[in-house]
């Protein structure tokens, strides 16, 4: 038994903008506003991307719903 999720998917772009803090299990976390809900790949962080990137077409595909923020 899988979980019901929405994925949320974003524009990758230069981050600008007011910042929020957000804490996923434990630790807090700064996110545009765009995200205040969620947590995304860190995109400065080459390996966690190398990981985390093959596995965006499960994520998406197993989704409840998927919302999309494009700026």
């Amino acid at each position: 038994d899988r979980p019901s999720y929405t994925a949320l998917s974003y524009v990758w772009g230069k981050e600008t903008g007011a910042k929020r803090a957000i804490v996923v299990n434990g630790a807090e976390f700064q996110v545009g506003v765009n995200l205040d809900n969620a947590i995304c790949i860190n995109q400065k962080d080459v390996e966690e991307k190398s990981d985390q990137v093959p596995r965006m077409r499960s994520i998406y595909s197993g989704a409840s719903n998927v919302m999309i923020w494009l700026g």
